[in-house]
């Protein structure tokens, strides 16, 4: 019988050893080498220690996929011996036996579907199960997002805080990272491996990867035609066609998970390789969220059709392979050498085309606050304004419980720092990494950014913050604030907010809060008063007293009432 080496074959020879681990003593590695290195970073550019630590995370994301498929390849030879010497038992069962000779044919046709040394057998087994399974997927996220899932409600909510919070340094980099997934960009690399499988003899690897592209990439244009889901207001670029499904994340699976395939079947390296393609295929629909030229229900089911196309185009290769082999073919040098020459061609017409690629930016006309024609408590009460906060699943936080009037924004950020509250610094990479470090190390971070919170689906416009005695960034109190989009008779813009003081660190990742929320509240109210800075104060009961719960699990209680203050 002929053995079947193809992709589920056995690897034989060694796989690469884990990473070596470096012991440095301890206060040179937590404090010393951190610290200077940031320092360093600081004198040759304010944005250079964000972008230091953004391709140490890309790196370190590689590596994760890396050490998650070495473990799978150690761990597997020794599931699949346990699993035959557990078969070899059960074969040897009495029952077993009475219950093979009764119903020879399924156990004949199972067996078959397990054979590892002909693809009609495990391979086919493997790679059909896979591709029902992400074809059930497909289907399930499609239903979802004609039945408005829940997940379609972080949809906006994500496009929502990543403009908020839009770094230019990121917009850069994602921006040179989605150019890799665009159509065109596509097409030229799909072209220029063609051309090299055709030398190297391997039209079954092309023919694959034309059936994984075309296939998805036709069953996302028939998509978009059906669902015709507008594109986001907030996208950096302007784009024409429709959102639902994401494009970049379909070509980005079919694409270098079948390029994957090819170095994989070919004996290229299997774990950097398959590690290097989940990264990149995460980042491509990572920068589509980013730019917000998706929402993330677009990028997932992007993702899914690449995959069962993936796995389609892969088991008819291995059909075909199976049916006629490729006789072993030894090219020439010359073709050699034509084949590293397509390869150079192709990636300086890759990064020519990206290099020059200049994409329309969208332009996002200013809107003007309307007038608040009720009292803030028919506002609140009726719906017009939200008496809570949320999490980016909509559910309900602290409420806001502090409703401010000022002419204008530079007026509204003046009187916090007149009353000795810092205005924070917007979330972007670069604030996000000073932040991370001052925590971790408990330094001090006088302006650092607070956890982005949601009021009527947008993310806070303001964050203010004071320091305590400790002066650590663990411990501080701060504010958040959103623009209502109302003024009052008088033209004065409205805002409201929640108070709340950091305790702590939770998780090394975010805080911990003083369960009473009014006695921060009391806290900002009486240094803006001392600062002199209110020219009115009240208050109404916005909601009942109420027990709760933040994003994070942190328990609050308030009294409900909301205060509302009028600055100079």
């Amino acid at each position: 019988m002929r053995a079947y080496r193809g992709f589920f074959g056995v690897w034989e020879g060694g796989l690469p050893l884990s990473p070596p681990f470096y012991f440095l003593p301890e206060p040179l590695y937590l404090v010393s080498v951190p610290d200077f290195a940031r320092k360093v970073a600081h004198m040759i550019s304010p944005d250079a220690f964000g972008l230091g630590l953004l391709l140490a995370g890309g790196l370190l994301l590689t590596a994760i996929f890396w050490l998650a498929f070495w473990a799978i390849a150690r761990v597997w030879p020794i599931v699949s011996s346990l699993a035959l010497s557990a078969y070899g038992g059960i074969r040897q069962n009495a029952y077993f036996t009475r219950l093979l000779a009764r119903y020879p044919r399924f156990f004949a046709f199972l067996s078959k579907r397990l054979d590892r040394s002909r693809f009609y057998g495990l391979p086919l087994t493997l790679l059909g199960g896979a591709f029902v399974y992400f074809l059930f997927l497909y289907t399930g996220s499609t239903l979802d997002f004609v039945l408005a899932d829940p997940l379609l409600r972080i949809d906006t909510r994500l496009a929502n805080l990543f403009y908020a919070y839009r770094d230019p340094m990121l917009v850069q980099v994602f921006t040179v990272i989605t150019d890799f997934g665009y159509s065109k960009v596509v097409i030229i690399i799909a072209l220029g491996v063609t051309a090299i499988l055709l030398l190297r003899r391997l039209p079954y690897f092309a023919f694959g990867l034309w059936l994984s592209l075309v296939g998805s990439e036709g069953m996302t244009w028939v998509l978009k035609k059906v669902f015709e889901r507008p594109r986001s207001d907030l996208g950096v670029y302007l784009e024409h066609s429709n959102s639902f499904p994401s494009g970049h994340a379909t070509g980005s699976v079919a694409l270098y998970g079948f390029l994957a395939y090819i170095l994989i079947r070919r004996g290229r390296h299997p774990l950097p390789v398959a590690a290097l393609a989940v990264v990149i295929a995460f980042l491509i629909g990572l920068s589509r969220l980013y730019l917000v030229e998706h929402y993330l229900s677009d990028v997932l089911n992007g993702y899914l059709i690449g995959s069962v196309w993936l796995l389609l185009a892969i088991m008819v290769v291995e059909w075909l392979q199976e049916r006629r082999p490729l006789a072993p073919h030894e090219p020439a040098p010359s073709t050699r050498w034509t084949v590293r020459g397509v390869a150079l061609a192709t990636a300086i017409a890759t990064l020519t085309f990206i290099a020059t690629y200049n994409q329309p930016l969208r332009e996002r006309p200013a809107i003007a606050p309307q007038m608040l024609e009720t009292t803030l408590e028919q506002a609140f009460s009726s719906g017009q304004m939200s008496p809570f906060t949320e999490t980016i699943l909509g559910t309900r936080q602290e409420p806001t419980s502090i409703i401010v009037f000022a002419p204008d924004d530079a007026t509204f950020v003046s009187a916090f720092a007149d009353a000795g509250w810092v205005l924070a610094d917007r979330v972007g990479f670069t604030s996000f990494s000073e932040a991370i470090y001052a925590a971790w190390f408990n330094g001090e971070y006088p302006a650092a950014p607070v956890t982005p919170s949601f009021w009527m689906k947008t993310p806070n416009d303001f964050g203010f913050q004071k320091a305590t005695s400790a002066n650590t960034l663990r411990e501080r109190h701060h504010a958040r604030f959103w623009k209502t989009g109302y003024r009052t008779a008088e033209g004065l813009s409205i805002y409201v907010g929640t108070a709340s003081f950091d305790d702590g660190l939770k998780w090394g990742i975010t805080h911990h809060i003083d369960p009473n929320i009014d006695k921060e509240r009391d806290v900002l109210i009486g240094d803006l008063a001392g600062a002199g800075v209110l020219s009115g104060q009240s208050s109404f009961q916005l909601i009942p007293a109420v027990l709760g719960q933040n994003f994070a699990g942190d328990p609050f209680f308030t009294d409900g009432k909301a205060m509302v203050l009028t600055i100079r």
